[in-house]
């Protein structure tokens, strides 16, 4: 499983493996999980390859990027 860290304030979407200590295990009052709030949300997908997908059709005008510490 992939996670993609929707972030308005960044500018950016940046996926995660599910493994990865960034990713939130529940919402907070500005972001939200399978849903966006005020920054932004986490999106969880099959693959890699869907998340790039879902980041050129809805979010192509932010940077995407893959993790760091998880990649």
């Amino acid at each position: 499983m992939i996670w993609m860290n929707v972030d308005y304030p960044d500018k950016c979407c940046t996926v995660h493996k599910k493994s990865c200590s960034y990713v939130l295990s529940s919402e907070t009052t500005t972001k939200g999980i399978e849903r966006n709030l005020k920054d932004g949300g986490w999106y969880q997908f099959e693959s890699i390859s869907n998340a790039e997908i879902n980041n050129r059709n809805f979010y192509g005008q932010l940077r995407y990027k893959k993790c760091k510490k998880c990649f």
